[in-house]
């Protein structure tokens, strides 16, 4: 009976232990925990798009496409087109109340074209304003009403041409075509025309200056790479239009800093300022000219104009996209800023100039003035040769700046970086030498020297070591200072400009070599801070009996002392009886009980893991600690009931 009732209660037990064990993890989850977590949050709506219109007047006879949307629209008038590049514009066949045709963008970038039929040139008007080209990219937000109109006049086919001069005429018809490759292979022309663009060769001479050019955006030279063009013979690959019922675009101008240019002479025909079809703007000719298979460019200079010229450089990290980068201009590993600019007389002229947002720098000088340069190398690498187009720069009193003056050309600057270590200079009858680690964070750049000198103190100063000290006996005094260190543009580690540091925000490990070793079995720094009227005790992190060097770290740099300090030998034991040592005694380790010298250590922390109940919501800990539970209860119980039977039987 006895055993029937046994196996009755371990038969309910282990049915709960089932149920336990098969119940699902959500049942334990926090009361505030969603039960399925990966349900995706409801989606948002984006947002609506947002339109600008351009309203188009003027004698039109067509829109095309005249209803629905594209990504070109192109306006036909009496005389010319006008074309709209975008993203989805929507274009209506029938005029609005004022007459004028609508299109509708997207906000963002367009771009819109004029271009006149057989003998006509275009004018495009934007906001009712003439344009200084017959196109260009327009920016558009939302709700924008932008109001494009175009003109078209007829042109003269010879614009220029001066009294008695052959229409035809060629000042050099014997020059042969030049083989060379134009440099603008890729880039967007203008606005295609019937036809498509096609090669052109060009033959382009000017003399006191040079030339940037290009064809309808496509570039035939400039200075992009540092190189600058007062000539050049080659053929621009699809450049433009060779029908001389076309025309072409032609943009024309010297290099900032270069003489300007007064005229053009193109194909034999004279453009002068005033001329039929030429636009100025800051100094860049855009002239219309008639399609051809070749052009003959001529170029006068203004040799009495005032000349600026410019100096150029990259800091380390710059854009290499930027169009003005060239490597030999890059301050590889450190930056550059001009801090003043003065004329012949000595009177500021100009401030500080930076870097932009891509890391360039550029600044106009007149030639003769004198520039104030300030470079600073990365931590950890020295100046040690920089030129200015080959002109050497003076190092002044001023920590990292050098002067020049500027000569009568554009400038870029030419630095040579090395890679510098850390050092220790000892001046000391006690230190051999030693190192020092930091991270640099706290340093301009350049490197780090740490000075090390024996200490000569006043009586008073003394004293305040020794009450410091305590139980200690000081033997060294040491005079500890750090410098940052910049080379003079050279390579030269003794001519350089140093700048005391007293303190760090970070510590700095220094590493000192006695010349003599140390006998005590305890060492500590003294430290007198700023060399105030305060001091501390500095823990070191160990001593090398081998190499006589202390190591310890700090971030303030004055006065130190090196302090020893012998500890008592424990009475030896006459009985076996086991006594309470006393306090100097206690402090004693197993290492200086035996005679071995001793060195500090860290105390690490117990991490044993204390064992706790699982936390509600953890889950299958939670399971696992109920089926435990219920095992442990039914051992507990089957032993209860057992030992209740033996006892009833006897």
């Amino acid at each position: 009976m006895k055993s029937l009732k046994l196996r009755q209660i371990l038969t309910v037990m282990m049915a709960v232990l089932m149920v336990v064990v098969t119940m699902p993890s959500y049942v334990f989850a926090e009361p505030n925990q969603d039960p399925d977590p990966s349900q995706d949050p409801p989606q948002q709506n984006p947002p609506a798009a947002e339109f600008a219109t351009i309203e188009v007047s003027g004698d039109i006879t067509s829109v095309t496409p005249a209803d629905g949307t594209a990504n070109s629209v192109t306006v036909t008038y009496t005389n010319g087109t006008l074309v709209i590049s975008g993203m989805n514009l929507e274009a209506t066949g029938e005029p609005n109340g004022n007459g004028n045709y609508e299109i509708v963008s997207p906000v963002g970038q367009v771009n819109i074209a004029a271009n006149g039929n057989d003998n006509y040139i275009a004018f495009l008007f934007i906001g009712g304003n003439q344009q200084d080209g017959p196109g260009g990219d327009y920016n558009l937000a939302a709700n924008d009403l932008l109001q494009v109109t175009a003109e078209f006049q007829t042109s003269d086919p010879n614009p220029g041409q001066n009294p008695g001069q052959d229409p035809g005429q060629n000042p050099d018809p014997g020059q042969d075509p030049g083989q060379g490759q134009g440099q603008g292979q890729g880039q967007n022309p203008q606005q295609p025309q019937p036809g498509g663009p096609e090669d052109i060769d060009f033959d382009i001479l000017v003399v006191d200056t040079h030339i940037n050019a290009s064809i309808n955006d496509v570039v035939i030279c400039d200075d992009y790479n540092g190189e600058f063009h007062s000539d050049f013979k080659g053929i621009v690959q699809g450049a433009g239009y060779t029908d001389s019922a076309e025309t072409n675009t032609l943009k024309l101008v010297a290099p900032f800093g270069d003489y300007p240019f007064t005229s053009f002479t193109i194909n034999g025909v004279l453009y002068e300022k005033n001329s039929a079809g030429v636009v100025i703007e800051n100094d860049m000719w855009i002239i219309t000219v008639p399609g051809a298979s070749k052009y003959t460019i001529r170029g006068e200079a203004d040799k009495s104009a005032a000349l600026v010229r410019t100096i150029i450089w990259a800091n380390v990290g710059a854009d290499e996209s930027n169009p003005d980068f060239a490597q030999d201009m890059q301050l590889k590993h450190g930056t550059g800023r001009i801090v003043g600019i003065y004329d012949a007389g000595g009177n500021k002229i100009g401030g500080t100039v930076d870097v932009d947002a891509s890391g360039m720098g550029w600044v106009p000088v007149e030639p003769g003035s004198k520039v104030v340069f300030e470079f600073v190398p990365e931590y950890g690498y020295q100046l040690t040769r920089v030129l200015a187009n080959g002109f050497p720069l003076e190092p002044q009193e001023t920590i990292n700046q050098y002067t020049f003056t500027m000569p009568d050309t554009n400038i870029h600057f030419a630095a040579e970086f090395t890679p510098t270590e850390d050092v220790v200079s000892a001046d000391s009858s006690k230190v051999e030498g030693g190192t020092i680690e930091l991270d640099g964070s706290d340093l301009l750049g350049g490197s780090a020297r740490l000075n090390v000198s024996d200490a000569e103190l006043s009586s008073d100063k003394i004293e305040g070591f020794e009450n410091a000290a305590g139980e200690y006996t000081i033997s060294d005094y040491l005079d500890i200072d750090l410098y940052n260190i910049f080379y003079k543009g050279k390579n030269d580690s003794d001519d350089v400009w140093a700048d005391k540091i007293d303190e760090l925000d970070s510590e700095a490990t220094i590493t000192i070599q006695l010349k003599d070793g140390v006998t005590a079995d305890d060492i500590v720094i003294v430290h007198n801070i700023h060399n105030g009227e305060t001091y501390e005790v500095i823990e070191i992190d160990s001593y090398d009996s081998e190499t006589n060097t202390i190591t310890f770290r700090t971030k303030s740099f004055s006065s130190y002392a090196i302090a020893t300090k012998e500890n008592a030998t424990e009475p030896e034991k006459t009985t076996p009886e086991k006594k309470t040592p006393d306090k100097e005694t206690t402090k004693k380790t197993t290492a200086e009980k035996t005679g071995e010298k001793t060195t500090t250590s860290k105390v690490t922390k117990s991490t044993t893991k204390k064992t706790n109940p699982p936390a509600t919501g953890d889950g299958e800990d939670m399971i696992s600690w109920l089926a435990l539970t219920f095992v442990v209860g039914i051992a507990t119980l089957v032993g209860a009931v057992s030992k209740k039977a033996s006892v009833d039987s006897e």
